[in-house]
């Protein structure tokens, strides 16, 4: 494990900076965000692995998650890093653009009695246990109660979306999932990129123009590829490409050591790629159930809504973003602001972290049992409770901000006194009654 020093200079400008800036939310919001993107700063969150990471709030009083949502942020966030550092900037704001779409689709996601759908609330740990974990994930889920995707999940779960939708463009999407099978060898055309049934190109998808880099991207490279296998490419997992051997020895650590697996059924390194495809397409349906235990799909068509709504991270940003840096970014949530008495409604329960930190990270050695003797460069080699703790001291400025402010604020013109007055009008009032 890799020490770090609380020395140091970019460190010290984020903690410096998150007690000490003042003034309204959108002044706190230009100061923080003049920070995080300094060099130095930047430099230290490339050294300890954040690639991204932005706020989010849920207000349980006006019942609103504060994000990017209207047109208007609620939060600052961190430059996208790359592993190629001249990669254009348009590509940031493009994949930026991506989680954008993703996210504005899930807030009208709701379950009975209001509660939240949303993945960065459901698949954290709460009082009644993590939704949809996994055994191997319990240990750290109690130490630092955090939800984190592994390599081999992100992986996965691009390959079975992609499958999925390959299967769409040969015309089976009312085909039986269990029964589905496509050769390596297999080349039929490659359609639009398509998010919730609708091409991400669609006037209904708010700001689609700015995504344009993504769809020239699409067009000159994912449409190119002549078979399944080709497409691999982008995926991370063709094993004619040498670096990408370790990516799919976490795939199938995933599938054989997870909970809708077989534990008996392995599959030897030695193993065919044909062998290899069959028995990743194989585990699909299992790993959809697990994704959706309550209402498990049937068909492809079934299948897709599934996984974009239940995927434990944004597929569509995340599949983009690394198919394009060549190398895999974890997604991870961290609670940055917790509540003992108010909650948000959860479908197993209730979630009391009412502000989190949404992260890309890289594979995270310490915590993701899906790497076995990686060596890699995108490897992390931090101890995780530098980047929580370095999260928590960012998101600082922004409790007051959108937590609590507009209360503060309410006292006064109600009253139309000074807080400070308000305040101790109301504690002499308690202590009255």
């Amino acid at each position: 494990m890799i020490d770090l020093s609380f020395s140091e200079e970019g460190w010290r400008r984020i903690d410096s900076a998150s007690i000490s800036v003042k003034g309204d939310g959108d002044k706190i919001r230009e100061e923080m965000k003049r920070i995080v993107d300094d060099d130095v700063v930047v430099s230290l969150f490339r050294k300890i692995g954040i690639s991204s990471t932005a706020f989010l709030f849920h207000d349980t009083l006006l019942k609103e998650t504060k994000f990017y949502n209207k047109g208007k942020s609620y939060t600052y966030k961190s430059k996208y890093l790359w592993d190629d550092k001249d990669i254009d900037p348009k590509w940031s704001a493009c994949i930026h653009e991506l989680f954008i779409l993703v996210r504005q689709s899930q807030y009208g996601l709701k379950l009975e009695n209001n509660a939240s759908l949303a993945d960065y609330f459901i698949n954290l740990h709460n009082e009644n246990g993590a939704f949809r974990s996994l055994s191997a994930e319990q240990e750290w889920k109690n130490n630092y109660a955090i939800h984190y995707c592994t390599q081999g999940e992100m992986l996965y779960t691009a390959f079975v979306w992609r499958f999925l939708y390959r299967c769409l463009d040969k015309n089976l999407g009312d085909k039986p999932i269990d029964s589905l099978s496509i050769p390596l060898n297999d080349k039929t055309p490659i359609s639009e990129c398509y998010w919730q049934a609708e091409p991400i190109t669609s006037p209904n998808y708010p700001e689609a123009s700015k995504i344009n880099y993504f769809t020239s991207y699409w067009n000159s490279t994912i449409k190119k590829y002549k078979s399944w296998l080709d497409e691999w490419e982008s995926l991370l997992i063709n094993p004619n490409n040498k670096d990408n051997k370790s990516n799919l020895a976490s795939i199938l650590l995933f599938i054989e050591d997870s909970a809708f697996s077989d534990s008996t059924q392995k599959i030897a390194n030695s193993a065919s790629t044909n062998e290899i495809n069959s028995f990743l397409t194989k585990k699909i349906p299992t790993f959809l159930a697990w994704l959706s235990p309550d209402n498990p799909p049937r068909t492809v068509i079934e299948a897709i809504d599934t996984i974009e709504k239940y995927a434990r991270f944004p597929v569509l940003p995340f599949y983009a973003w690394n198919a394009i840096n060549g190398s895999p970014v974890c997604y991870t949530v961290v609670p940055v602001w917790t509540s003992q008495n108010y909650f948000i409604k959860v479908p197993n329960g209730e979630c009391r972290h009412l502000g989190l930190a949404l992260s890309a990270l890289r594979p995270q050695k310490d915590i993701d049992w899906t790497i076995e003797n990686s060596t890699a460069a995108h490897i992390c080699d931090y101890d995780l409770l530098i980047i929580i703790n370095m999260l928590r001291i960012m998101s600082r400025p922004l409790v007051e901000s959108n937590l609590y402010h507009w209360l503060y604020q309410h006292i006064k013109d109600d009253q139309d006194i000074e807080i400070e007055e308000a305040v101790n009008k109301s504690l002499e009032k308690r202590k009255k009654s």
